[in-house]
């Protein structure tokens, strides 16, 4: 009784400030080190951590733990001493904890956690917990560090990977109609050889023919003109290479060591983003002039294909609160290209999050009319006029207006968008009011 009251006296020392020592009990009273004991060096290299130190006994109640520690939960030093540890973790790991202290077995616990302070908001933290014994005593050793740096990044990367998802979604849909449009291309410029020898065989026989034979070559020639202009695909490959290198060399060029190549790679970098910029538009719009784009449905689960994008989406969703809610009924099938389907979805739940405020909502559902699957893709954000509304997938030179983060975009999505749902067999129209949101509706074939 008299070692149970001796320490509380020493918890309440620590509390009040009288001394500032690490309190170990043993079989016969409390033995106190302080930087006059051999123990200095361990205490200044735990204080000095980086990472929270926190020592607790068998029922939990801290009886030391060093600065950064305390720097985590926004309290004294002096207060965090004789505080139960488990009201400062999240719910985790809450259980185990209880239960390692009730079986007072040596072992070890490590997971993340939240931990809480008293005023401010919960921080990402890997925690380590070493229980054992220390003559004859149960002791709990913590070490907790701090990963909001880490899932910051984590996060960031996250959302280069969506981006990156998309470019080369596109890319892959741009590189299919190529590969098409040069077979289409070859075969073509055979048929002209085959037609040139023809007109050398027919030339001296009838003038007649020939002129009729000139006027099909001309033409043969205009469509072989149409395709090879799709070459021009080939540079959007080294071009996009151009500026993500333009775009790192900005990035890792920013001190005042580079101040005299500063304005060559800021000029670099900007004509990239103009160059690319013309020519997307101009592959936007060859491929909006191409007769028959390149077209494979399959049947596909509409349900599970939303969760897949909305899965990619979800970091984009983060940076605004916006929730992305899947509505569509499990059993619904269409019978859709399933690139471009990625891609009209994509193009559709990006703008709605675009245009949200902070903590909108985004919804999708689904219904079967007659033979076809009316999609609904709902937002909570700023809305538009009728004027926008109905020339929204109309006009190919339209320009993209800055979302609610002053978002950029290049005006053609909603074009590419209004394209693939009519290779699709689908219709896709929109409604809308200022301050009111947005609905866009879409149809594809039922699949059966």
């Amino acid at each position: 009784m008299k070692n149970i009251e001796k320490y509380i006296k020493e918890i309440e020392s620590i509390k009040s400030g009288n001394i500032d020592a690490l309190i170990v009990n043993d079989a016969k009273s409390l033995k106190v080190y302080t930087e006059n004991t051999a123990d200095k060096i361990y205490r200044i290299l735990i204080e000095k951590m980086n990472e929270g130190a926190v020592t607790v006994d068998a029922d939990g109640t801290i009886i030391y733990c060093n600065r950064s520690f305390a720097e985590m939960i926004n309290l004294p030093l002096e207060k965090v001493i004789g505080e139960i540890f488990k009201k400062f973790i999240d719910d985790s790991l809450k259980k185990r904890f209880e239960d390692l202290l009730g079986q007072r077995n040596e072992n070890s616990i490590k997971g993340e956690i939240y931990l809480y302070s008293t005023n401010g908001p919960a921080i990402p933290v890997l925690m380590s917990i070493n229980a054992f014994l220390l003559d004859g005593n149960f002791v709990v050793n913590i070490i907790l560090t701090d990963l909001t740096v880490q899932k910051k990044n984590e996060e960031e990367l996250k959302l280069r990977a969506i981006e990156s998802e998309e470019k080369n979604m596109k890319l892959a849909l741009l590189a299919r109609d190529l590969q098409a449009q040069q077979a289409e291309s070859k075969r073509v410029s055979n048929e002209v050889l085959d037609l040139n020898k023809h007109l050398e065989k027919r030339v001296y026989e009838r003038t007649g023919e020939l002129e009729n034979l000139n006027r099909e070559l001309k033409d043969l020639s205009l469509s072989k003109d149409k395709f090879l202009s799709v070459i021009s695909h080939d540079l959007r490959n080294p071009l996009t290479a151009l500026l993500i290198s333009s775009d790192t060399l900005s990035q890792d060029t920013k001190s005042p060591d580079f101040d005299k190549v500063r304005p060559f790679i800021d000029l670099i970098n900007r004509t990239s983003h103009n160059i690319l910029k013309q020519l997307d538009e101009t592959v936007e719009w060859a491929q909006m002039q191409l007769e028959k784009a390149i077209f494979n449905p399959e049947k596909i689960h509409l349900f599970l294909k939303v969760n897949k994008i909305l899965d990619l989406l979800q970091v984009v969703a983060a940076q605004k609160n916006v929730i992305l809610e899947n509505k569509i009924p499990p059993d619904i099938l269409v019978n859709a290209d399933i690139l471009m389907l990625r891609s009209v979805f994509q193009n559709l739940i990006t703008n709605s999050i675009k245009y949200s405020l902070e903590n909108g909502l985004v919804t999708i559902t689904a219904v079967q009319v007659d033979n076809m699957i009316e999609i609904a893709i709902t937002d909570t954000g700023i809305g538009m006029t009728e004027a926008v509304t109905n020339q929204l997938f109309s006009n190919i030179h339209s320009t993209s207006i800055p979302g609610t983060n002053n978002e950029k975009g290049t005006g053609l999505g909603l074009i590419l968008v209004k394209d693939f749902v009519r290779q699709n067999g689908g219709t896709i129209r929109a409604e809308s009011e200022p301050g009111k949101g947005t609905r866009i509706y879409f149809t594809l074939p039922v699949a059966y």
